[in-house]
C-alpha cells in the first residue's frame, strides 16, 4: 500500500547515527522533496534537529516546499531553532572540502541535529582526489557516529564521474528516475541502489508528488495475503424503488460491484441517486468521477430534487482529470480514503477514461484496489461503458475481478426507448434472471420490478 518516507526506514532496518545517504537524480525529479520529507520526518515524529546547508536553494525556496507540498510551517522549527539553514559559499576548488569539513564539524559540534542535509554536493566533490574523499567520509562516520547524527546528500549530476565519487562515500544510494509519457502526469520511480549490510529483494517503487498528500512511496501490488469479513446477510440499502427488491435488500457490504452499459443509459444517475440515499442512510459515501466536474454532479442531485446540504458530509464527491495524475496517485487516494474511513462506501464513475489513460497495467491496479478494499470492509461500486467498440479483453478483466455485475440496456422500438437493468452476476445471492425496466418520472428514478 501507499506509504510515507518512513517506508524506507522500514527497508533498510532504520537510519542508523552516521549514515551518509545520497539522494540523487536529474533536474525535477523531486530529490529536495523527497530530502525534505525526510527532513520533516524527523522535525515531527523522531523530535531531532535538522540542518540544511544549501548551494543553490535558499531558506525562502526551502520553506516553499514544506508549506506548498509537505504541508507544513518551517517557520515554527526555526524559531524553536529546530531547524537552521546554512548557506555555503562556492570557494575555488582547493578550499571546497576544507571548508565542508569545518563546517560540518562546527554544525556537529554547535547545533548537535540529527540530520544533516547538503542540498547539493556535487560542486563540493567535483575535483577531490579518493583519497580526499576518504578522508571526508571517516571525519563525518566518526564525528556524525558520536553525535548520533546522519549526513544526507543531494546529487543533481551524473555526468563526468560524479556519480562515482558521490557513491564511493555513502551508506545507502537511493536514485530518482522520472519518467515523462506522451501525455499525462509524469511518473517518478525510486530505486534503491545500495544499502550497506542491508539484503533486500524489491529495489524500485513509484514516487508520487502532489500538493495533496505531500510524499508517497508505493509497493508495487498487494504485499500480502488480504482477508475479507464478507456476511451475505448485512446489506446496503440503494434506496431506490424496487432495485432493493431485486438485489435481495441492496448491496452486500464489503463486496465490488461493476455497473456496465452504453453511454447515455443513465448509470451515473442510478450510482448519484444510491450514493445520496446511502449517505442519508448513516454511510460514510466517497464518490469519484473521471468523466464529470464537481459542480455537474452536485448541479445533477439537485435536479433530482436532493437536498445536499443535508448530508453533513456523509457525502463526499470529488472530480479527477485522468491526465493530472498516475495511476499510483489514484491508488492512493482510495487507499487513503478506505484507511482513514471505516466503514466506506465507494462510487468510482468512469473507468474507461481511466483504462484509455493508462492501457494495459490499468487493470492490475484496480485488482489491488478492490482486493484492498475488501481487506477493510469497504463497499465498492465501479461503472464503466460497455458497448461496440470498447475492448472485451477490459471487459473480461474487470467481470472476473468483481463480485457482482450490473448491466444496464437500451430497447428501441419504432417509437420508444426504453432502459433496463439486469443483474448478470451476484456472489453470494441469487438475483432474478431477467430484465427490469428502469423508469424516470418527475426526476424520481426506481425500478419496475413486477
Amino acid at each position: 500500500m501507499a506509504k510515507n518516507i518512513e517506508f524506507i526506514r522500514d527497508i533498510v532496518g532504520g537510519f542508523e547515527p552516521g549514515y551518509i545517504i545520497l539522494v540523487e537524480g536529474p533536474t525535477g525529479a523531486g530529490k529536495t522533496i523527497f530530502s525534505a520529507s525526510i527532513a520533516k520526518e524527523a522535525l515531527e515524529k523522531y523530535d531531532q534537529k535538522v540542518a540544511w546547508i544549501g548551494v543553490l536553494l535558499e531558506l525562502n525556496d526551502i520553506k516553499d516546499i514544506f508549506s506548498n507540498i509537505l504541508r507544513t510551517n518551517l517557520d515554527k522549527y526555526l524559531n524553536e531553532e529546530k531547524f537552521r539553514y546554512y548557506t555555503f559559499e562556492i570557494m575555488p576548488v582547493s578550499d571546497r572540502l576544507i571548508m565542508i569539513s569545518q563546517l560540518l564539524n562546527d554544525i556537529i559540534d554547535t547545533y548537535d541535529p540529527g540530520l544533516i542535509i547538503v542540498d547539493f554536493i556535487d560542486p563540493i566533490i567535483e575535483f577531490a582526489s579518493t583519497s580526499d574523499l576518504i578522508s571526508i567520509r571517516k571525519m563525518i562516520k566518526s564525528n556524525c557516529g558520536e553525535k548520533n547524527c546522519m549526513v544526507l546528500m543531494i546529487s543533481r549530476s551524473i555526468l563526468h564521474g560524479l556519480r562515482s565519487r558521490a557513491e564511493m562515500i555513502s551508506d545507502i544510494i537511493v536514485r530518482i528516475k522520472m519518467e515523462q509519457p506522451s501525455y499525462g502526469a509524469p511518473r517518478r520511480f525510486i530505486e534503491l541502489a545500495k544499502i550497506k549490510n542491508i539484503p533486500h529483494t524489491r529495489m524500485i517503487y513509484e514516487l508520487d508528488v502532489s500538493k495533496e498528500y505531500g510524499v508517497v512511496i508505493h509497493p508495487h501490488g498487494i504485499l500480502k495475503e488480504l482477508k475479507s469479513s464478507i456476511n451475505h446477510e448485512i446489506r446496503i440499502p440503494t434506496g431506490i424503488p424496487g432495485f432493493d427488491d431485486i438485489l435481495g435488500g441492496g448491496l452486500i457490504r464489503g463486496t465490488s460491484t461493476l455497473l456496465t452499459g452504453p453511454s447515455g443509459v443513465g448509470k451515473t444517475i442510478l450510482m448519484l441517486t444510491m450514493a445520496y440515499n446511502m449517505a442519508m442512510n448513516g454511510e460514510h459515501v466517497y464518490y469519484i468521477s473521471f468523466d464529470e466536474p464537481e459542480q455537474q454532479l452536485l448541479e445533477t442531485l439537485r435536479f433530482l430534487g436532493f437536498n445536499i446540504d443535508n448530508l453533513k458530509g456523509e457525502l463526499q464527491i470529488r472530480s479527477i482529470n485522468p491526465r493530472t495524475i498516475t495511476i499510483n496517485s489514484f491508488f492512493s487516494i482510495i487507499n487513503r480514503i478506505v484507511d482513514f474511513t471505516k466503514p466506506i462506501v465507494i462510487f468510482i464513475d468512469g473507468l474507461y477514461s481511466l483504462w484509455k489513460e493508462f492501457g494495459p497495467d490499468f487493470h492490475r491496479y484496480v485488482r489491488d484496489l478492490i482486493y484492498y478494499s475488501k481487506s477493510s470492509n469497504a463497499t465498492i461500486m465501479l461503472s464503466m461503458i460497455y458497448e461496440k467498440g470498447v475492448e472485451e479483453k477490459l471487459y473480461v478483466w474487470l467481470s472476473t475481478m468483481c463480485d457482482s455485475i450490473i448491466e444496464m440496456n437500451f430497447e428501441r422500438t419504432d417509437r420508444t426507448v426504453k432502459r433496463l437493468i439486469y443483474i448478470r452476476k451476484m456472489r453470494l445471492s441469487s438475483p432474478p434472471q431477467k430484465y427490469f425496466e428502469v423508469m424516470f418520472e418527475n426526476k424520481k428514478l426506481y425500478i419496475k420490478s413486477s
